[in-house]
């Protein structure tokens, strides 16, 4: 089970004792400099404009702070609005083509098949884009699982059920995951 904490400090786990490292997707296993999750955001603001019924500037402030709220857009939605048509959602809000945002990146590829342990993924993200995202830059079959939202019961990082979830599927302990995220929301919920 992943621990209650409210410490500003991420203790990471033993180097001996790490048997999966578990990275996030977006901004993590590429650059933030790709733009990708930029027009991930920007999509999602107009999505959440149309369901609201709002202008753009007005549904981007609700969209902060509905976000701060429930740890993604879609869970605020849902929660306080209603919204159920969350394959629309996922599927509108994730570009099809990638390219102009990122490329096949063999370094990294090197870098993760040279890792002493097991590898994994764990997205808010739809499988569809994970997968996307994971083929274009040329690591797909790095990872041994892609944990995405919907095998979250779309209540994701930073929810303790997704994590324990995760954790339970892969058969370790917190203390045994080292997990890589780009947002200090999401690893304060993993501790």
């Amino acid at each position: 089970m992943v621990p209650e904490s409210n410490t500003s400090m991420i203790p990471l786990p033993s180097p001996d004792r790490i048997k999966l490292v578990l990275f996030d997707l977006d901004n993590t296993l590429y650059p933030a400099s790709s733009g990708l999750q930029d027009e991930i955001r920007r999509r999602i603001t107009i999505m959440a404009a149309e369901i609201l019924g709002l202008p753009l500037e007005e549904a981007l402030e609700l969209r902060k702070s509905g976000f701060k709220r429930h740890g993604t857009t879609l869970r605020w939605l849902q929660e306080e609005h209603n919204f159920s048509d969350i394959d629309r959602y996922l599927h509108e809000v994730h570009p099809k083509d990638l390219t102009p945002f990122i490329s096949p990146d063999p370094e990294l590829k090197e870098v993760l098949l040279s890792l002493p342990c097991r590898r994994a993924v764990l997205t808010n993200s739809p499988m569809e884009h994970a997968g996307r995202v994971l083929d274009t830059l040329g690591i797909a079959g790095c990872f041994e699982a892609v944990y995405d939202i919907r095998f979250m019961n779309y209540r994701g990082k930073p929810h303790a059920s997704a994590y324990n979830k995760v954790l339970c599927t892969a058969e370790v302990e917190a203390p045994e995951v080292l997990f890589l995220d780009d947002s200090p929301l999401y690893i304060q919920g993993f501790l």
